[in-house]
């Protein structure tokens, strides 16, 4: 397997497609999900395998909460395949671009990349974000 590009989150296209499906399908609430992959911590890469569509719970615009039962079952998946929980996704139909308060405050996995899906005109645009104490780190996203 080739190794990705240092510092990037690399986001195939067709995983990207079926995030954006589920966003779409979610409107006008916030959606969520989780990334597995594999991670090359020796240069600050993520490498997107497999997407997994949660369902919000809260089916809020502004607030999302993974469904338990649907998140332990993709962390068994995750575990069985040998890969790693590398992203969570979620959207913010009507902005902002950039992790809330509430992000950063209800962040229990500063290891892996926060992936703000955020709606605008009528296309979704995607940034990544480390989550860490009371601040945030921007990561490039490569969808390739």
């Amino acid at each position: 397997m080739k190794l990705p590009k240092p510092g990037i989150f690399h986001l195939p296209e067709s995983l990207w497609e079926q995030i954006n499906a589920h966003l779409e399908a979610n409107l006008p609430n916030e959606a969520c999900g989780l990334i597995a992959g594999k991670t090359y911590p020796e240069i600050l890469s993520w490498k997107a395998l497999q997407v997994f569509m949660i369902e919000n719970i809260l089916h809020s615009p502004v607030r999302y909460r993974m469904d338990g039962r649907a998140q332990l079952a993709v962390f068994e998946w995750i575990d069985q395949a040998e890969m790693e929980l590398i992203g969570i996704f979620h959207s913010h139909p009507s902005g902002p671009e950039y992790p809330s308060e509430t992000d950063i405050k209800e962040s229990y996995y500063p290891e892996v990349v926060s992936l703000i899906c955020s709606r605008i005109v009528d296309q979704w645009t995607c940034r990544g974000y480390l989550l860490l104490e009371n601040r945030y780190q921007e990561i490039q996203i490569l969808i390739e």
